[in-house]
């Protein structure tokens, strides 16, 4: 036993009283130097495992590219614009940065650069007795390339920086050189579709004999109902239309007044006498009642005038009649005085009234017959309008196919051509991503020794120290007084150190 009788006073009854101090420093050391041989001999096999892996750790050359993700080159889209809005902008977002990424990182581009940097001659093809071995492989391969290759982008730019290690330095080159090149190429095919330029072109040529056709049938057309534009000659012959219609109104209405005019002189005529008295002996009483009956026909025909154009509820016609009472009162009058004699002539003013009437009867059949030449010229532009407005409908028909085959034209002629400045540009890979800094080639090799050597050592001391506790906690036999009590709980007399405690 290595341990001696605590100090502390008298034994409690019964035999050993337990120790009532804590656990000490050299108590939590005490298993390292306990199996110090076993401790030493794990921190020397560990130490010497860990200098071999550093010594055969295999140095690699780390090969560098960058990539600058811009924004110079619109690809317009395909769209039925011939302008179409180009809603891009000029910055380069962080969704568009990370898709270059994993473009860059895509399977069948690994596969491909893998194939085109001679990976295959490096890495041997594994036996698959089932499937297919070229698939099995090339995904070896590009598991193979994938670890090697490093992409992630420079913070607050848009720029991606690339690195691929390899043991040789030509190799890591080669690899960047054909991912880069790669890359670039689908890049290219991804943001375009293919076919685009022979596809326009064909579309194009179809629209063109459209256009020829279309516009061959408008000419026949134009050569058949010798109509060169119906719209404008309808609107032609609706303007003319409305004007003969307007002059009808207007010839019937004068048609309306002569007959009024005329019913008014004949009224007028049947009241006047066709002779007169000219001649009165009494000299006194002629001469008034002449007055009177002068003044009487010329109330009458101004109020036949006014007639014409006011009704008898007038003013001024009732001003008139109201005069014509006073005149036709003071000619009765003057009439009834008794004459010796008198001498009658023919009437100038029922003469002037026959000759009225022949007048407004001339002029009213004269507006007939315009009235009657009106309406045949309104039923002959009628049936022009009817006839050029079912005309205007089919050459409508006919110009609007030439304009939709014309409009279709100019437009695919405007994507071929977008379509050939397109691929000019991909020919010369003018794109939105450009190399900016090509692969380096590495001078120095990289190696993971110094890293090795680190882990190992604090490795090794861990392990060591473990050892010692673990081979501590499995030995079955008693070392302290402390312990025999706890586990068989009989006292202890008495402890003699162990040689070397």
């Amino acid at each position: 036993m290595v341990n001696a009788l605590p100090p502390g006073g008298p034994l409690e009854p019964g035999g050993y009283r337990p120790l009532q101090r804590g656990t000490t420093l050299r108590d939590m050391l005490r298993p390292l130097f306990r199996y110090r041989r076993a401790v030493v001999g794990a921190f020397v096999m560990l130490a010497a495992a860990t200098i071999t892996a550093a010594a055969l750790a295999e140095r690699t050359y780390r090969s560098e590219m960058k990539i600058l993700v811009k924004r110079e080159r619109f690809d317009p889209g395909i769209t039925g614009d011939v302008q179409p809005r180009l809603e891009q902008t000029v910055h380069v977002t962080e969704s568009e940065l990370y898709a270059e990424m994993e473009l860059l990182t895509s399977r069948d581009l690994l596969e491909k650069t893998a194939l085109a940097s001679g990976l295959d001659k490096i890495v041997p093809p594994e036996r698959s007795p089932e499937g297919d071995p070229r698939t099995a492989y090339l995904s070896r391969l590009e598991r193979t390339l994938r670890r090697h290759l490093a992409v992630q982008p420079i913070k607050k730019t848009t720029v991606i920086r690339v690195a691929y290690s390899a043991p040789d330095p030509k190799t890591a080159v080669a690899v960047l050189t054909n991912l880069a090149s790669l890359y670039l190429d689908k890049h290219l095919a991804i943001h375009r579709p293919p076919g685009a330029y022979q596809f326009f072109t064909e579309q194009a040529d179809r629209f063109e004999r459209e256009l020829h056709e279309a516009e061959a049938r408008r000419n026949a057309f134009t050569d058949r109902e010798k109509v060169v534009s119906a719209s404008r000659e309808t609107d032609a012959a609706l303007t003319k239309l409305a004007e003969f219609e307007a002059e009808l109104q207007t010839t019937e209405a004068n048609i309306a007044d002569a007959t009024r005019r005329q019913a008014t002189i004949r009224e007028e005529l049947a009241k006047t006498p066709d002779r007169q008295v000219t001649q009165i002996r009494n000299e006194g009483g002629i001469e008034y009642i002449r007055g009177l009956k002068s003044q009487l026909l010329q109330l009458e025909l101004k109020r036949s005038d006014l007639l014409q154009k006011f009704t008898p509820q007038y003013p001024l016609v009732i001003e008139v009649d109201t005069e014509l009472a006073q005149v036709r009162k003071a000619l009765a009058d003057a009439e009834g005085a008794p004459l010796a004699a008198q001498t009658t002539d023919a009437n100038p003013t029922h003469q002037w009234l026959r000759n009225e009437a022949a007048r407004v009867q001339t002029e009213k059949d004269a507006l007939g017959a315009r009235a009657a030449s009106l309406r045949r010229t309104i039923d002959a532009y009628s049936a022009k309008a009817r006839r050029l407005d079912s005309q205007g409908v089919e050459q409508q028909e006919l110009l609007r196919a030439v304009k939709e085959a014309e409009e279709n034209y100019t437009l695919y002629r405007h994507k071929q051509e977008e379509a050939r400045i397109s691929d000019a540009l991909d020919r010369t890979r003018v794109a939105n991503v450009t190399i900016a800094d090509p692969p380096s080639i590495p001078s120095t090799a990289s190696s993971y020794a110094p890293l090795i050597l680190a882990a190992g050592g604090v490795l090794s001391i861990v392990l060591s120290i473990a050892l010692a506790y673990f081979l501590n906690a499995i030995d079955p036999r008693f070392r302290t007084p402390d312990e025999v009590y706890q586990v068989l709980e009989v006292p202890v007399l008495a402890a003699l150190p162990a040689p070397g405690e």
